[in-house]
């Protein structure tokens, strides 16, 4: 029965598990205790219309600070053979991804952060943090 449910599943072109798509290590440098902009996620359609936002959640937290995520308007980065490319010139809805560590931290830090699209689609971030003292 096992079998059958998992040949339908494909016929359809569903498959039974989704596999997250890694983007791999992504290394960034943060000052103690102040806040770091680590990027942001946008979806819109090819009319630059907007979709909705995915859901973010922390796989793996951060040891020495926190991650937070706000909602903002930014500009979409689409290469010039995307139909999407002529949004690139207003700001849309996106979300922001933060990273602030703790004010004494002086360490490297590692996180894993998984957005899921409106239709289910996983994308997971990882992040290796170089903390450095304060900035004078």
């Amino acid at each position: 029965m096992r079998f059958y449910w998992l040949t339908v599943l494909m016929l359809v072109g569903l498959t039974p598990i989704a596999k997250a798509q890694s983007t791999g290590l992504i290394e960034k440098v943060a000052f103690a205790g102040q806040v770091q902009r680590l990027g942001y996620i946008n979806s819109i359609n090819p009319d630059c219309s907007p979709t909705a936002l995915p859901s973010a959640s922390l796989l793996q937290a951060p040891r020495y600070g926190r991650v937070t995520f706000k909602r903002g308007l930014n500009y979409s980065n689409y290469p010039q053979n995307n139909i999407r490319s002529q949004c690139n010139a207003r700001r849309t809805n996106s979300l922001m991804t933060y990273y602030q560590p703790f004010v004494d931290a002086y360490a490297d830090d590692f996180f894993t952060i998984e957005y899921v699209d409106q239709n289910g689609n996983p994308r997971r971030f990882q992040y290796h943090v170089s903390i450095r003292s304060k900035m004078r």
